[in-house]
């Protein structure tokens, strides 16, 4: 809706030192360091995703750095789950709409690009409808009891690009050539 997230006061102070510091040296940004962009930056990055859909599961495979993501239909979350990059997700159908909700997140990615923080008490749930054959539109709700003073929501589309395939992209800052 155009409107800030509602921050607390520490990760306020947190997003503004990280914007000054990216205005400063781009590579403040997680990404530059090769590191995984996390959810739900996965989905705004400017790369294609494959979804596929099984009968348990659906697998998402990003274009970007060969990262993907499968969502058990059938596994609930994790009672006290490890921290990871992309946490640990769990799908269910609501009608015609794959609701994935996802926790269990360590605290080195960032939300999005101007450096929008998290903690690993983030909480994140996905919905995403299909609105045609070539459309998916979908909304993303984050909840963290650390960072925000309400759940707050975006949302976001996606096309279908028919004919596209996957290509490689493998971030190579750190590796030799």
């Amino acid at each position: 809706d155009g409107k800030d997230p509602p921050l607390l006061p520490a990760a306020k102070a947190e997003y503004a030192r990280r914007q000054a510091a990216l205005k400063a040296d781009p590579n403040t940004d997680p990404v530059s360091k090769c590191w995984m962009q996390g959810v739900p930056r996965l989905l705004y990055a400017p790369y294609p995703v494959l979804i596929a859909q099984e009968r348990d599961r659906i697998n998402f495979v990003h274009e970007v750095n060969h990262t993907f993501r499968i969502i058990s239909l059938k596994r609930p979350l994790p009672a006290d789950p490890d921290p990871d990059w992309l946490g640990y997700s769990a799908g269910r159908w609501e009608g015609k709409t794959l609701v994935i909700d996802t926790l269990g997140f360590n605290d080195k990615t960032w939300l999005d690009y101007s450096g929008l923080p998290h903690s690993d008490k983030l909480r994140v749930q996905e919905r995403y409808t299909l609105k045609s054959p070539n459309l998916i539109e979908g909304t993303v709700t984050l909840t963290d009891p650390e960072t925000f003073s309400a759940p707050w929501t975006t949302a976001f589309t996606l096309a279908r690009k028919p004919g596209y395939e996957l290509k490689e992209s493998v971030c190579i800052r750190d590796h030799a050539m």
